[in-house]
């Protein structure tokens, strides 16, 4: 017998060996897992597995874990192109404030034209109504002879065609006036065009802006509901395979290990302190049903290590506090040489992450887990 002998190097790996769920006509793959995820979750919640059960089942919940990695992986996609996505919209925003303001002041210089072009109607309008006036009342000095007798009272030649001259740029005056007018309409005229077209690309770049920032909303609530559902299904899976781990823990209790653990163990009270690998075995196997809690180190309750150690101080030796420090102590034996009171360390996550006691007959005590205890 080796007394108080730690067993390095013994890691326990999934199987990798494909092997039939009992009752079932599927082979664990991953193509297999994907297609019958429920039809697995319900197998493996058994806690009463077969071998190849087990074996399928610490498959299928290694399968949970990487799809778990991967919808992880994509959500960090996702939350990217939703920052990049809300970086846009930012600029977007900015560019549709930029719009405004131009649109405003193209507004203004519209508003500002209207008035100009008002004003010049109204001038032109009563220029005509001026020479209109003007004309009717040469028409009556001609019938009155007035403008004749005006015209014809020049004293000489000279004075005669300065008089007619005189009448003739009179009229000619008021038409050049109307013209100047008219002309400067016509530009205020292609001005308030020019500015109404600039305000109607302004206003469909905004649309275009405003299109662009509705579409943007769109993929954010898009990116936002995928991230919630993502985050919604690995929190589901963790609990499946949580649930899973727990399971497959129990399931490892054969009926022929548990009748032994029932029968074959010491009374609640544990054992006399003797010195030897039955003693320590005895007060292990006296916690059996006792609840596991994390950090816990007994009496009560425990974690894998606290069980462990817990059982060991019994005895009046010191192996440490943690899985880690207590697979640091001892020496390694192999598998064959195991003796009652060894302890056995498990790789279950890609480092030494369990510990239990080998009582003998192949049979273990450990603290599992929650669901398990010990």
């Amino acid at each position: 017998m080796k007394l108080q002998n730690l067993m390095k190097g013994i890691l326990v790996f999934a199987c990798v060996s494909v092997t039939a769920l009992s009752g079932f006509t599927y082979v664990g793959a991953e193509n297999d897992f994907e297609a019958n995820e429920r039809e697995y979750i319900n197998k493996c919640s058994s806690t009463n597995l077969s071998k190849s059960d087990i074996e399928v089942c610490e498959q299928f919940n290694q399968y949970l874990r990487n799809k778990n990695s991967e919808i992880q992986s994509n959500l960090a996609q996702v939350e990217e192109d939703l920052s990049s996505t809300q970086a846009q919209i930012t600029a977007v925003h900015e560019e549709i404030e930029a719009l405004n303001t131009q649109i405003a002041e193209k507004e203004e210089t519209i508003s500002y034209v209207q008035s100009q072009i008002t004003q010049q109607e109204e001038s032109i309008a009563e220029k005509e109504t001026m020479l209109e006036d003007r004309l009717y009342a040469m028409q009556g000095y001609v019938n009155s002879h007035q403008l004749i007798d005006f015209v014809l009272g020049a004293t000489d030649f000279s004075d005669l065609f300065s008089r007619i001259q005189g009448v003739n740029e009179l009229t000619a005056y008021d038409k050049e006036l109307i013209t100047e007018l008219n002309d400067t309409k016509a530009q205020l005229e292609e001005t308030k065009q020019w500015a109404e077209e600039e305000k109607a690309n302004l206003v469909t770049a905004q649309n275009e802006q405003v299109a662009k920032q509705e579409e943007m909303n769109q993929l954010i609530e898009t990116y936002t509901a995928q991230i919630e559902a993502g985050e919604a299904e690995m929190a589901e899976n963790e609990a499946i395979y949580a649930e899973l781990d727990a399971a497959i823990s129990q399931s490892r209790i054969t009926e022929e290990q548990q009748d032994w653990i029932n029968n074959g163990g010491p009374s609640s009270g544990g054992a006399p302190v003797t010195g030897n690998g039955s003693s320590v075995v005895a007060y292990a196997t006296s916690k059996v049903g006792s609840a596991y809690v994390w950090g816990a180190t007994g009496p009560n309750t425990f974690d894998c290590s606290g069980l462990t150690s817990w059982a060991y101080a019994q005895v009046g030796v010191s192996i440490g506090r943690t899985t880690y420090a207590q697979y640091g102590n001892g020496m390694a034996v192999a598998y064959s040489e195991l003796q009652p009171g060894d302890l056995v360390f498990f790789n279950t996550g890609g480092y030494c992450s369990h510990v239990g006691m080998y009582v003998g007959g192949g049979v273990m005590v450990h603290a599992g887990t929650p669901a398990t205890g010990v």
